[in-house]
C-alpha cells in the first residue's frame, strides 16, 4: 500500500509519499504511476533542498505561496485512492 500525507512543516507544506500500491508487478502498476506522476508534477514547486526520492519514497517541502500545487497534488491523491481504496491511503496530518 502506498501511504501519502500532506502536513505542516515549519510554516511550509510537507508531502511525503512511502511504499508501494502493489495493483500490478513493476512496470505496469497504474496505480504507482498515478501517485508517481502527482508527486513529479509536485516537485516543480518543491524547495530544491529538501527533495529526497528513494525506492519507494518521497519528501518535499513546499513553500506557502505554492499552496494551490499542494491543493491539486492533495486532490489527485484523493481521487486515486477512492478509485483504489486497498492501495493508497491519504493522511492529511493538519488542516491548512
Amino acid at each position: 500500500m502506498i501511504t501519502v500525507s500532506v502536513h505542516g512543516y515549519g510554516g511550509a507544506y510537507a508531502a511525503d509519499v512511502n511504499g508501494h500500491a502493489g495493483y500490478a508487478e513493476h512496470g505496469r502498476d497504474i496505480v504507482c504511476a498515478g501517485i508517481t506522476a502527482l508527486a513529479a508534477a509536485l516537485n516543480g514547486f518543491a524547495e530544491k533542498e529538501t527533495v529526497r526520492v528513494g525506492n519507494g519514497c518521497y519528501h518535499a517541502v513546499i513553500d506557502p505561496k505554492n499552496a494551490l500545487a499542494v491543493r491539486m497534488f492533495e486532490n489527485g491523491v484523493r481521487e486515486i485512492e477512492r478509485m483504489y481504496p486497498a492501495h493508497v491511503k491519504f493522511i492529511k496530518q493538519e488542516d491548512f
